[in-house]
């Protein structure tokens, strides 16, 4: 019988895991059938054969079918701190996921790096500026699918974050700090002459976090920083601006320019006067904007600049204050002040910033006395050594002779609230 008298056609299996048998699945009056419910890498054998009011026709020959789990598609990868997170769209009828990848400074071979239940994994241990390739394949109880399309991924060395470029104590140098990068093993540093040239020249590398830049003849340089390994260099930090503080002129600077105390606790900053070379002469210091309730003073108040032919002149000189259990919490803003000559005849002016943050004291810190005693109503206040002054004494005492005295505004007999300021 031909194909051509058929009127219809029956379809047959074999279920090699049940039986060697051929079932009938289904039948198709077209020459096409679809057949449904099949699992994954397992080998069918499908037989037809044309029907007619006459009977069936003969079997065709054997044709063996197996269904292999798709290959996974849309696969990416998310670079991170030595490691890549892999995702991929999940793969009907898998079980699991192997990852693969090829490490090619090792050999062109893949290797399995591990396994999944979801459509993502994250490979660790990579290191930056190395090509790797990953493949991907589902799995289940009848075996593996196909692999993926190799997917390219290299770590590549985040740029540097520069922190900082300051002036050394002598003016001299300029000091540069910036952040750690993940896998560098070393940092170039990079200047820019904007007065000779746009260009930026290597002027030296560190394998620690700064670097001091010597013997500077210019007034003004950009610098930038990137990282290096064995796989290459990262790309270039933001740039940064130094002006040479001796060629800018006489300046006053405060280390710890951001102070956080509590309340009836002590801080302190050094400050630092700077000047070109050939200035000389006595720098008079003064602090302002103290707000009711912070004894503040300059350890000497004048400092002197010697004329020095190694580099700008310095002088130096310490910020105390004690802060009064009585003052509200929050942010005040000192202005430290020094003057080289009198300005109205050519002196030299300069300022420079403390942030102080005053913070809530502890209950234990602050006891309040018995309702209804009277404090006394002048105090001296002791401070311990210089270079770590704190309140550690209030006795009742006579008004000072140095120093004008500035009563505390009282606000509920707390004897803290009636301290004066006095010459200490």
């Amino acid at each position: 019988m031909s194909t051509y008298d058929a009127d219809y056609y029956e379809v047959w299996c074999q279920y090699p895991y049940y039986s060697q048998q051929y079932y009938l699945v289904g039948t198709s009056t077209a020459p096409a059938f679809t057949s449904t419910g099949l699992s994954v890498n397992i080998n069918y054998n499908y037989l037809v054969r044309g029907v007619n009011v006459a009977g069936q026709g003969y079997f065709t020959d054997p044709l063996p079918v197996t269904l292999s789990l798709l290959a996974p598609t849309n696969v990416t990868a998310a670079p991170g701190d030595g490691q890549a997170t892999l995702r991929w769209a999940a793969v009907p009828n898998a079980d699991s996921y192997e990852v693969w990848y090829q490490d090619p400074n090792y050999s062109q071979q893949y290797y399995l790096v591990g396994t999944s239940t979801a459509p993502a994994f994250t490979s660790t241990g990579l290191h930056v500026n190395v090509n790797y390739n990953y493949i991907v394949r589902a799995i289940n109880q009848g075996g593996a699918g196909y692999f993926s399309n190799p997917l390219p991924v290299m770590l590549m060395l985040l740029a540097p974050t520069l922190v900082s470029v300051l002036p050394s104590f002598d003016g001299s140098a300029a000091n540069l700090e910036w952040k750690r990068v993940p896998g560098a093993d070393s940092y170039e540093v990079w200047r820019q002459d904007p007065y000779y040239s746009q260009q930026y020249y290597l002027v030296g590398t560190s394998t620690n976090l700064d670097f001091a830049d010597i013997g500077l003849a210019g007034p003004s340089y950009n610098y930038m920083v990137r990282a290096v390994n064995q796989g290459g260099a990262s790309p270039f930090s933001n740039v940064v601006n130094f002006t040479q503080q001796g060629s800018a002129g006489f300046s006053v600077t405060a280390r710890a320019d951001n102070l956080t105390v509590s309340q009836g606790k002590s801080a302190s900053a050094t400050v630092i006067v700077q000047a070109p070379t050939g200035t000389a002469g006595m720098v008079n210091l003064t602090v302002t904007g103290l707000p009711d309730g912070v004894v503040g003073w300059l350890s000497t108040q004048t400092v002197t600049l010697t004329d020095s032919s190694g580099g700008a002149n310095k002088a130096t000189d310490t910020l105390y204050l004690c802060i009064g259990g009585q003052l509200q919490p929050g942010v005040y803003t000192l202005t430290i002040t020094g003057t080289l000559g009198d300005p109205a005849a050519g002196g030299q002016t300069g300022s420079a910033t403390v942030t102080l943050t005053v913070t809530q004291a502890s209950a234990e810190a602050l006891p309040n006395p018995a309702g209804g005693l009277r404090p006394p109503r002048s105090l001296v206040v002791t401070c311990a050594a210089l270079t770590s002054p704190k309140l550690t004494e209030a006795r009742p005492g006579p008004a000072p002779a140095l120093w004008p005295p500035r009563e505390w505004p009282a606000s509920n007999g707390d004897a803290a609230s009636l301290l004066r300021e006095v010459a200490l």
